[in-house]
């Protein structure tokens, strides 16, 4: 019997660590939050996503009455990156993931003290990037030049008091990717690098 291993990272930061475009999706992911429909949950979502073009898009959760019509904030990202690329596949670089629930206004930059209430960050628990269905999505189209897998693509997340970042690869260790099936984007005659 062999046994493989992983550990997971995410690393909590001030905000003088983040860098210019890791404050802009995080921007983006408030400002896009606010525009959420979810009468359900009552639970707003922002996504802020950079493709390797250094564009970027956003998206905010759109519910339905029967859940499994629900859109997430990533998967809308995404699908309005693909679709305003007006190429066909594009690649992720990074994304970040704001959610609260309706009408809590999120502070930016955070505070430089928190919130007597406020329990800081102190495990890998405490946190999450985004939802499994989200993950897989994230994993689909995060891919290199070369069509295969990139694990590295960042998620960034920030709840009102502190900035984590993790990778694809730490927030979803074991994802069904395209290329298991045979599947390269990069062969689709429409995609360009970007």
């Amino acid at each position: 019997m062999r046994t493989l291993e992983k550990t997971v990272r995410i690393h909590v930061l001030d905000y003088s660590e983040t860098e210019a475009n890791e404050r802009e999706l995080i921007r983006l992911a408030l400002a896009v939050r606010v525009r959420a429909q979810a009468p359900y949950s009552h639970y707003w979502v922002g996504c802020g996503l950079q493709t390797f073009g250094d564009f970027f898009y956003d998206g905010c959760n759109v519910e339905n009455v029967n859940w499994t019509a629900t859109t997430h904030a990533e998967q809308l990202a995404i699908c309005d990156a693909i679709k305003r690329t007006a190429a066909g596949p594009m690649s992720i670089k990074a994304m970040a993931i704001v959610g609260a629930p309706e009408g809590e206004n999120i502070p930016w930059p955070p505070p430089l003290i928190f919130p007597p209430d406020y329990t800081p960050i102190a495990s890998v628990g405490d946190v999450n990037p985004s939802c499994g269905h989200c993950l897989q999505i994230e994993a689909e189209n995060a891919f290199g030049v070369d069509g295969k897998y990139n694990p590295g693509l960042v998620l960034i997340g920030y709840n009102g008091c502190e900035i984590f970042k993790t990778t694809l690869g730490d927030a979803y260790p074991m994802p069904f990717i395209p290329q298991y099936l045979g599947v390269n984007l990069t062969k689709d005659p429409r995609y360009k690098a970007k």
